[in-house]
């Protein structure tokens, strides 16, 4: 008798797998950012054999009211403003333009920038304040202070030198694909209500 096998691939799209990892010690596929409907979760997917996959844990993003080192940690968001960039040789460009920047928090307090859009690569160093502010390279004049969130990101308005109107607004997206839709359609970012 002769067996036949069945192998079924699932086809994610290539923009998803980007931030997926596989730990093939323990067959769990990590997800950082699945969005189901208007809900983003954080997916685990272990292997069952058999080509089976079950869900292992999923649990809904937890939209932070200010930032934390602990919530930053292993997170890659995607940085939108409407302001100074910069062109593919690194010179300022003129007036203002919409901007996109993977950021991605890695747990020694190192952020791994890369520009999707009108910006440059870089690495700097991050930092959280004691009162929930994000700044980096160790510059604590500029920082960037949580105002609001959806399920598709977070706002966050940038205040220099302790003003009280902010120096710039900007929205970390949890996904590559709704950054660039939103900096398609932007002129500027509102403030927060």
């Amino acid at each position: 008798m002769k067996r036949i096998l069945a192998v079924v691939f699932c086809v994610f799209p290539a923009y998803l797998l980007a931030n997926d990892t596989y730990d093939p010690a323990t067959g769990i596929v990590h997800m950082p950012n699945v969005k189901v409907g208007e809900t983003n979760f954080e997916v685990n997917l272990q292997h069952q054999g058999d080509l089976v996959f079950s869900v292992a844990s999923a649990d809904p993003i937890i939209m932070p009211e200010r930032f934390s080192m602990e919530w930053l940690n292993g997170k890659t968001l995607y940085d939108v403003w409407y302001g100074g960039g910069f062109d593919s040789y690194g010179n300022d460009m003129d007036g203002d333009v919409p901007v996109v920047a993977k950021i991605v928090f890695e747990a020694d307090g190192t952020a791994i920038v890369t520009g999707l859009l009108n910006y440059q690569n870089e690495t700097l160093t991050y930092d959280v304040d004691s009162n929930g502010g994000l700044y980096f390279d160790g510059d604590p004049s500029l920082i960037a202070v949580v105002c609001g969130s959806t399920s598709q990101y977070l706002r966050a308005d940038f205040y220099e030198n302790g003003e009280t109107s902010p120096e710039t607004r900007n929205a970390f997206f949890f996904t590559e694909e709704d950054a660039m839709n939103a900096a398609k359609l932007i002129s500027g970012i509102s403030p927060c209500s």
